[in-house]
């Protein structure tokens, strides 16, 4: 079995996330960790995933 590819997934975790979008990880994980509001994260547990919209 594959990998999925990153562009056709719907949820993606952090790491996922900076790669797709090309991103800071330093500034993307203080983003998460600031913010529990945001309307792109959804948790499941302890875990953040980032909802693609």
């Amino acid at each position: 079995m594959s990998k999925p590819i990153l562009k056709e997934k719907d949820i993606l975790n952090p790491n996922e996330a900076i790669e797709l979008f090309v991103l800071s990880r330093r500034k993307f994980y203080k983003l998460l960790k600031e913010n529990r509001n945001l309307g792109f994260l959804a948790m499941y547990g302890s875990r953040k995933l980032i909802i693609r919209s």
